[in-house]
């Protein structure tokens, strides 16, 4: 179950459109086209959906949150990096 909606941002549908192209291009039947692009589909939602996870879970199991804290300090002093 996910609780949150991984939002498409420009970047992916800008090369949304591009693997479209491509795709559109190919020497394939109608039928190949649309198994290529739901495969497609599941391969870039299966990841979006493993970043997010390892995301959170790095944050939560590792000194990241401690890093982001001391990072908001750096910059509120006007140093903008990550100090250990």
């Amino acid at each position: 179950m996910e609780f949150i909606i991984l939002e498409k941002g420009p970047e992916f549908l800008r090369t949304a459109e591009e693997v479209s192209k491509v795709i559109r291009a190919l020497p394939i039947s109608y039928e190949e086209n649309e198994e290529l692009i739901a495969k497609l589909v599941e391969h870039a939602e299966a990841g979006r959906q493993e970043a997010y996870r390892q995301g959170v879970l790095d944050a939560l199991t590792t000194d990241l949150p401690e890093k982001i804290m001391k990072y908001l300090e750096n910059e509120q002093n006007g140093h903008r990096q990550i100090s250990s």
